[in-house]
C-alpha cells in the first residue's frame, strides 16, 4: 500500500475510533458535524434521528401486532404471530443451514415495504454526501426493520429475549464494470469470499441446534437476485466439514466448495425485498455482485447477528479493550433510547471490524491529513 494510502487509512482510523468512545466529542471540522443531529435532518429532511420518534414508533407496532392491547413503552415483546412458527424455522436451520421467510402477516408486510422504501431514501442520500452506506445506522429506519425482523424471524429461531450483537453492516453495491479491467474497491462492495462467521460449536448447542444466527434483509426495490448481489450458501447437507470444528479445514471453506457435488450444491438466497435470509453462522456463505447487464438495481442490504439469551457473547473485531470492543450487545427494549453518539459507535465498529474487506478506507473522508482532533469529555 503507498505511503499516502497508509497515511489516509490511519487517520480514518482514528477517526471512526474516536466514535467508539461515546462519552468523548471529537471538536474537529471534519468531525463535530457528524454530533450534530441538523446535519443528519438535512441531508434527509424525511427521516428521523430521534430515538423518543424511534420508541413511539416501535410501541405503536408492539400495539397494532397485540391488537390494541396495552403494551409498555420500556418492553418491546416478540410478535406473537410467530412464536407458533419457532419449530419449522429451528427444523429448517438444523436440516439445510438457511432459511429465507417473508414478513408474517399483512402489518408487518406494511410496516417493512414503507422502511425500505426510506431506506433507499436514505442511502441515495449517504452517497451524494459521501459517506458509506454503514452511516444509514445513524436514522431510526433500519432500526425499526430490524426491530421487525428481531421481533419476528429472529424470536422464531432463538426464542424469546434473544440478543443483537454488535456487528450490524450495511451493502449498498455497484455494477461491476463490462470492460476487463481491475475493479476500484469501494466501501459497501459484497464479501466476494466464501467464509464462516463462527465455526460450528461456538454457535449450536449440544443437541444442534442454533444459538446464533445471522439475519441479513435487502432493501432496495426488486430485492436480491441472482444477478443483482443475491447471497449464495453451500447447505450444511453439502458440507463435510459443518460439524467438524475442530478439523484443519473446516475454516478453509475452499475444501469444502472443493468436494465433489459441492459447486452444484451452492444456493443462491434470491428473494423480495424485506424478506429476511436467516442462516448459521457457522453456514458457507458469500455476496453475489452485481453483474453488469443485471436488469436490476444492485442490491442493497442490512444485516446482524443475533444470539440466544443464554449463549456467550460473540467476538467481531477481537480484543477486551475498550476501543476494540466498542458499543456492546443490546437486548431488545435498548432500542428505546438509541442516542446519536451510541449509533455513531455502532458504525464506526461496523467500519473497523470489517475494514479487511475494503483495506486503506476507499473513499472516506472524515478526517484529513491536516486536520488535529481534540477532545473534551
Amino acid at each position: 500500500m503507498p505511503q499516502s494510502m497508509v497515511k489516509h487509512a490511519l487517520k480514518q482510523m482514528f477517526a471512526l475510533q474516536s466514535f467508539l468512545f461515546e462519552d468523548d466529542i471529537v471538536e474537529s471540522d471534519a468531525l463535530s458535524k457528524l454530533y450534530d443531529v441538523e446535519y443528519w435532518h438535512t441531508l434527509v429532511p424525511e427521516s428521523s434521528t430521534d430515538s423518543s420518534e424511534l420508541r413511539s414508533a416501535l410501541l405503536s407496532r408492539v400495539m397494532e401486532d397485540s391488537d390494541n392491547n396495552v403494551a409498555s413503552a420500556s418492553t418491546l415483546t416478540p410478535s406473537s404471530s410467530v412464536l407458533s412458527d419457532n419449530n419449522a424455522v429451528s427444523s429448517l436451520l438444523r436440516e439445510q443451514g438457511y432459511c429465507i421467510l417473508p414478513p408474517a402477516n399483512v402489518a408487518a408486510s406494511t410496516a417493512i415495504s414503507k422502511l425500505c422504501k426510506e431506506l433507499i431514501c436514505i442511502q441515495t442520500a449517504l452517497q451524494a454526501e459521501g459517506l458509506p452506506p454503514q452511516f444509514i445506522y445513524v436514522y431510526n429506519a433500519p432500526w425499526q426493520l430490524l426491530a421487525e425482523h428481531w421481533r419476528g424471524p429472529a424470536t422464531a429461531a432463538l426464542g424469546k429475549d434473544s440478543i443483537l450483537e454488535a456487528d450490524m453492516n450495511c451493502w449498498a453495491l455497484r455494477k461491476r464494470i463490462s470492460t476487463p479491467t481491475v475493479e476500484v474497491p469501494y466501501i459497501g462492495a459484497n464479501f466476494a469470499a466464501s467464509h464462516r462467521d463462527q465455526i460450528y460449536s461456538a454457535c449450536h448447542d449440544d443437541d444442534g441446534e442454533c444459538t446464533s444466527v445471522n439475519l441479513w434483509t435487502p432493501y432496495n426495490v426488486g430485492g436480491a437476485t441472482s444477478e443483482n448481489g443475491a447471497m449464495r450458501v453451500l447447505p450444511c447437507t453439502s458440507d463435510d466439514f459443518f460439524y467438524c470444528p475442530d478439523h484443519p479445514l473446516h475454516l478453509q471453506t475452499s475444501a469444502s466448495l472443493d468436494v465433489e457435488g459441492a459447486a452444484e450444491a451452492v444456493v443462491t438466497l434470491t428473494c423480495a425485498s424485506g424478506d429476511a435470509c436467516l442462516w448459521s453462522p457457522s453456514l458457507i456463505h458469500w455476496g453475489g455482485s452485481c453483474n453488469a447487464d443485471a436488469t436490476d438495481e444492485p442490491r442493497q442490504s442490512l444485516a446482524a447477528t443475533f444470539r440466544s439469551a443464554n449463549a456467550p457473547r460473540s467476538q467481531f473485531g477481537g480484543g477486551d479493550s475498550k476501543a476494540a470492543a466498542g458499543p456492546g450487545p443490546m437486548i431488545l427494549a435498548d432500542l428505546n433510547d438509541l442516542t446519536l453518539q451510541r449509533r455513531l459507535a455502532y458504525v464506526a465498529k461496523g467500519l473497523l471490524a470489517y475494514s479487511h474487506h475494503f483495506p486503506g478506507f476507499p473513499g472516506l473522508k472524515l478526517a484529513k491529513e491536516h486536520d488535529e482532533m481534540l477532545y473534551r469529555k
